[in-house]
């Protein structure tokens, strides 16, 4: 399995993703108009060419997207493909596949080692490019139970798809994304699409952070799900799970300041 070539902290890759808005987005990290329209950002700033193509996962495996680099473009830098097995769910489900374009991103802004980029090299000494495949499990955290059964009847997980895997990779831990790259590709995403600070200005409002009805105007606002929204409040400590689906608004308890 990989292995990261430099530990980033959650603070480190927020700036990264500070840094795009800074740099790509009207009113960059301060004040940015929410929703932050990921789909220039991955077309027009990043030239990524998107298509919609199946993706056959391996066993165990639901991969929304991959990334690519392209070597003979002067339009395009990158492929973003996009599951077809998964077109019906996703178009459905807007806000995830906003997340994905997000998480996409990260692996160009984050992972792609620069120096190699036109040599057609990814990190880590691969010799060509290489799909990443994605565990089912990585995001399962980030989708609601009734996503999760939607999104069984789309599986492809065969031994078609297994097979297919075999001549370009002997070893098929290689060709599915590790975890901490995969948490830092989420991370990313939840910092570029719910910035820090129009986020704090939202919660100006009065609502107790702590409240579905809280997430669920947050959720629309920047449209992400809910669940991004809950692991965002959390990471920037603003509230705390104490049980499944519960939260305590730890605002007055840290002075944290908007």
């Amino acid at each position: 399995m990989p292995k990261p070539i430099q530990y980033l902290k959650d603070d480190e890759i927020e700036e990264m993703a500070a840094e795009v808005l800074d740099k790509h987005v009207d009113g960059g990290r301060q004040k940015p108009l929410p929703p932050i329209d990921v789909d220039t950002l991955t077309e027009c700033n990043f030239r990524f060419k998107v298509v919609w193509r199946p993706i056959d996962d391996p066993p165990g495996c639901r991969t929304f997207a991959t990334l690519l680099p392209i070597l003979d473009s002067d339009l395009f830098v990158a492929e973003l493909t996009l599951n077809e097995n998964f077109r019906e769910f996703l178009t459905e489900h807007p806000e995830i596949e906003r997340f994905t374009r997000g998480h996409e991103l990260c692996h160009w802004n984050v992972h792609v080692d620069e120096g190699k980029l036109r040599s057609g090299l990814l990190p880590f000494g691969d010799s060509a490019p290489l799909i990443r495949y994605h565990r089912s499990q990585y995001s399962d955290g980030l989708l609601s139970d009734d996503q999760k059964n939607r999104l069984a009847k789309f599986a492809l997980q065969n031994d078609r798809a297994y097979r297919a895997l075999r001549p370009r990779e002997h070893d098929i831990e290689a060709s599915i994304e590790p975890q901490w790259m995969h948490r830092q590709a989420e991370h990313f995403a939840a910092c570029l699409l719910v910035p820090r600070h129009p986020l704090f200005r939202a919660l100006e409002s009065g609502d107790d952070p702590a409240f579905y009805g809280t997430h669920v105007r947050l959720a629309r606002m920047f449209q992400v799900s809910k669940r991004v929204i809950q692991i965002r409040l959390q990471k920037l400590g603003i509230i705390e799970e104490i049980g499944s689906g519960k939260f305590r608004n730890t605002l007055v308890r840290n002075r944290q300041s908007f």
